[in-house]
């Protein structure tokens, strides 16, 4: 993940994954169907260009304890989710990566 997000949402995912280890805990996310991406805005500051995409899916998100037994969430139910990421990169980079800065 380090090398795909900012170095503040790492740590926000990073915080989230070491929470539910501590609690013996593991989230697990399907994603059945991609169902539209669309860009609701780009902008250019300089030479940083920044898009921000709205995703639509339907996905299965389901959190399993330490014997593995769902806790939260239905295997078998899929969920309608809306997920606005905000991608950024340097043009003037020979990284070719654009890196997601929120979400």
């Amino acid at each position: 993940l380090k090398m795909l997000l900012s170095k503040d949402l790492y740590k926000d995912f990073a915080k989230d994954i070491e929470d539910q280890n501590d609690k013996k805990q593991k989230r697990e996310t399907t994603l059945v169907a991609l169902l539209q991406s669309e860009v609701k805005d780009v902008k250019l500051t300089k030479t940083t260009a920044s898009i921000t995409v709205l995703f639509a899916s339907e996905q299965i998100s389901i959190v399993r304890d330490k014997e593995g037994a769902i806790i939260e969430g239905d295997a078998s139910t899929t969920l309608y989710m809306e997920d606005t990421w905000v991608f950024e990169r340097d043009l003037k980079s020979r990284n070719p990566n654009w890196t997601i800065i929120d979400t």
